[in-house]
């Protein structure tokens, strides 16, 4: 039996998901809530440093129902960007993406890298992540490489 799905393999963007893009949009800005702000909020764009894997390599939904295939998704990195931050650790960042992207091929090519390793992997790059400079020093910050 084949899957009843509307779903398209066309590289091409059809109007449907143009329209369900907006409607998804409306709804999450719709939907948030703001229990406290102490004057903080609304933010206007300044510089700011950004940490953390999540930041450019931001996960979306989850395994299984929770799976979510969309032709992009706007990462924290590119949100923040896009709403006229200026990013002080964007270089940072960048040298990470570019690194774990390097060790993880490097890892799945040779055979040697397996679910452990991955997962050890991460958590020794994030608590690297969290032991680095402070915004002032954000853009000092050397990358590490996590293989």
């Amino acid at each position: 039996m084949e899957p009843r799905t509307r779903a398209r393999a066309s590289a091409e963007e059809t109007q449907r998901e143009r329209d369900n893009r907006r409607v998804a949009c409306r709804a999450a800005a719709e939907s948030i809530v703001l229990l406290e702000n102490s004057g903080v909020l609304p933010m206007v764009p300044q510089k700011l440093a950004l940490y953390g894997a999540g930041a450019g390599m931001t996960a979306k939904g989850g395994t299984g129902s929770g799976e979510v295939n969309e032709r992009h998704s706007v990462s924290i990195l590119e949100g923040l960007e896009k709403a006229g931050y200026t990013i002080a650790t964007k270089k940072w960042l960048d040298d990470y993406r570019r690194s774990y992207r390097r060790a993880l091929l490097k890892g799945l090519k040779s055979g040697a890298l397996g679910e452990e390793d991955l997962r050890r992997c991460c958590r020794n790059v994030l608590s690297s992540i969290l032991r680095n400079a402070p915004a002032a020093e954000a853009t000092k910050a050397p990358a590490r490489d996590p293989g």
